[in-house]
């Protein structure tokens, strides 16, 4: 048996021994590590490993949260404690729900990952690869150039009194060149990633350095043009940022506010016919696939 069941089975009692008929546990384990480059050297390292347990019951009509990064048997009653005293001072007058509605088929089957955390050095080594490679891209290559490597992965357990038991391990790596550019007038910088592919990758990261030289050196001379109507081809990149600008209109929580301007737009057109725009966490390259949301609803 895991540790997290055993946490959860203790969870379970005491929330019953209280009278909490509905409640859910939510763990997450997290380790992350990076280097970055400036010159010829690491400029900058980190390492981090956390967890967290968070628990949410309903008491008299309302939600009480209490969390802990104490994984240990005795510490759960007292979490259920405070989760119970908090739901006592709680003012909103909002409906408390624990979400129970989904059936196992409504959840997306993800393939299991194949995927190890690579160590400090390995990161270190990818790190200063791509700053060769990127530095023998170009003569022009001047200082701001930086170069990085990252690894990420995360454990996610959820469990329910309506039933849910839920759980998925997810985990990326990448690297990514920045470079800028001095032709003695002015300067440019252009940046690409490459994900997933550790290793044996020198002929894909000079694929990427050329195309961030290129990306650069496309910048210079430019300038303003006169005001006027003019047929524009938008980068992904420069798409992705305008979107971003948008990204807080689609939070629900804003919208229920009347912090967005898509209140109450549900089901009505809001941009040009020739915009597509589709959430999903599914698309083949994602590393990152994931079944559910932080409270068991399938994505």
């Amino acid at each position: 048996m895991s540790k997290f069941d055993i946490l959860k089975n203790i969870v379970k009692e005491s929330s019953e021994k209280r009278g909490i008929s509905e409640y859910e546990l939510y763990y997450s384990e997290d380790a992350s590590i990076s280097a970055e480059t400036y010159r010829d050297e690491i400029s900058a390292f980190s390492s981090s490993v956390g967890g967290m347990l968070l628990y949410r019951c309903i008491v008299d009509g309302k939600i009480g949260y209490a969390s802990t990064e104490r994984m240990e048997e005795d510490e759960m009653d007292a979490l259920v404690s405070r989760a119970a005293v908090n739901a006592a001072c709680i003012e909103k007058e909002d409906r408390a729900i624990i979400f129970g509605g989904a059936k196992p088929e409504d959840y997306q089957k993800v393939d299991p990952i194949d995927f190890t955390m690579p160590t400090a050095a390995t990161i270190r080594e990818e790190a200063m690869k791509c700053r060769d490679i990127l530095y023998a891209a170009d003569d022009r290559i001047a200082d701001g150039t930086e170069c990085g490597a990252f690894a990420g992965q995360s454990t996610i357990r959820l469990f329910n009194s309506h039933g849910l038991d839920l759980g998925t391990s997810v985990g990326n790596c990448g690297e990514y060149l920045q470079a800028v550019l001095d032709n003695g007038e002015e300067k440019q910088y252009d940046f690409e990633m490459l994900y997933n592919k550790y290793g044996d990758n020198a002929d894909e990261l000079k694929e990427i350095a050329d195309k961030v030289i290129a990306g650069a050196n496309a910048k210079f001379g430019a300038g303003k043009v006169a005001t006027g109507k003019y047929n524009i081809i938008f980068d992904h990149k420069q798409m992705k940022a305008i979107l971003s600008t948008f990204l807080s209109a689609f939070y629900a929580e804003n919208a229920q506010k009347g912090l967005s301007l898509l209140k109450d737009k549900t089901g009505e057109v809001i941009a040009a016919d020739c915009i597509t725009i589709t959430d999903t966490p599914f698309f083949a390259s994602n590393p990152m696939k994931i079944a559910f949301d932080g409270e068991g609803v399938p994505t």
